[in-house]
């Protein structure tokens, strides 16, 4: 196996020559005046950092500058800090993608801004309708932007962006396994003559490769369902290859009810009572994608965003089944999908309460299961009828 590159970065200077040509990766952010003067300037520099967008540059901006930035891109907002970033890890473009996020070179570039505001609505209402980030489109208006607002920062710019590339590229991988690549990425190798898995971490992502570390030293040895550290590096870590097996995706969404069967309902739940008995919250178990089903078993992937819970915590006021409370100061933020991970994307697979699935007896999680089926089927059905209805009439124009 060939390790991970060092995270650090090559002091000596990249000659603009040796630079290749543009390609997905550069965003410029502009975060708002009203948004800095709520004190929001931090949190949403550490959201994009999150979201995969590591800062190049922050630079507050003079009246010139602002509205410079608003006429390049159609803001009207008044602009207060431009953060200039690097996705190592840019999203390719489905067409499904390449549809909803029109003009956009990398997804990852409006679902950063779509979580910025989710987050600074969520907590201050008083904003209104303001747009508390906004952002170019692609890597070659980023670079317009640089050139219009810091001309003599460009090349300096560029060299230390194609730097970080350098020092984050990895050889040796069977497959890259990566999806949305926020924080690590993950490629499929092979150690000692049997598939493992490689996460490089992007150095402001160190922090999450340090707890997922922890969880894997304390679980790996006694959960069947953790994967085994095989060994760690500076920016790296490679753990056992937990098999094929498909996720608990949410099946349901455009489809009758489709539950989980009640042995692997069960089993999630006792994985979650024992990672709160051993003091972690599992915050990002979630059926599409964490969660796997494989010949061996369930599986769980991806420790990055757990936390340390208080002695005698129960499993019930966990935040893996609560919710992250809006106001919550941890990261990553603004991830609407953190704030009923239960009744949103675990009960259609359990039909079951959060007490029932983590205490009632075999028999009354039956027997529970049964009656919400029935209800949730009856539910679809009707609301088949009534879009089958619908589109009749609006096929006969009555």
């Amino acid at each position: 196996m060939t390790p991970a590159p060092s995270l650090l970065l090559a002091s000596d200077d990249v000659s603009q020559a040796d630079i290749p040509v543009d390609r997905p990766g550069i965003a410029v952010f502009f975060i708002s005046a009203k948004t800095v003067d709520a004190g929001l300037r931090n949190t949403l520099v550490e959201l994009l950092e999150d979201q995969g967008h590591e800062a190049l540059s922050v630079s507050e901006l003079n009246a010139t500058q602002a509205a410079a930035a608003g006429d390049i891109i159609g803001c009207t907002d008044r602009l207060a800090v431009a953060v200039v970033t690097i996705d190592l890890l840019p999203m390719h473009l489905d067409d499904h993608a390449h549809r909803k996020y029109r003009g956009f070179d990398n997804p990852k570039i409006p679902k950063a801004a779509e979580r910025a505001r989710y987050l600074v609505h969520t907590i201050f209402d008083r904003l209104g309708q303001l747009d508390p980030v906004v952002s170019t489109h692609s890597t070659e208006q980023a670079w317009q932007v640089v050139r219009e607002l810091f001309p003599d920062r460009e090349t300096r710019l560029r060299a230390k962006a194609e730097r970080m590339r350098v020092a984050f590229a990895t050889e040796g991988a069977l497959q890259n396994l990566t999806r949305e690549g926020r924080r690590a990425k993950v490629e499929l190798i092979e150690l000692d003559g049997e598939f493992a898995i490689r996460k490089t971490y992007r150095v402001c992502g160190l922090r999450y490769m340090e707890r997922e570390i922890e969880v894997l030293q304390q679980l790996g040895p006694i959960r069947p369902e953790v994967p085994k550290l095989l060994g760690r590096g500076e920016n790296y870590i490679v753990i056992s290859f937990v098999g094929e097996g498909r996720n608990l995706q949410l099946e349901h969404r455009r489809g009758p009810p489709a539950p989980l069967p009640l042995k692997v309902v069960r089993a999630l739940a006792n994985f979650i009572k024992a990672c709160v008995r051993e003091g972690f919250d599992p915050i990002d178990i979630r059926a599409p994608g964490n969660v796997i089903l494989t010949d061996k078993g369930l599986k769980v992937i991806d420790f990055e965003l757990w936390r340390r819970c208080g002695p005698g915590m129960r499993p019930e006021h966990a935040l893996c089944l609560r919710g992250v409370p809006a106001e919550d100061t941890e990261r990553p933020r603004g991830v609407p999908a953190f704030s009923k991970p239960y009744s949103e994307a675990w009960y259609p697979l359990t039909l079951l309460t959060p007490e029932s699935f983590l205490h009632d007896p075999v028999w009354l999680q039956r027997l529970k299961r049964g009656v919400n089926f029935l209800r949730l089927w009856s539910r679809w059905c009707g609301a088949a009828v009534v879009r089958r209805v619908t589109r009749s009439a609006a096929g006969s124009g009555t």
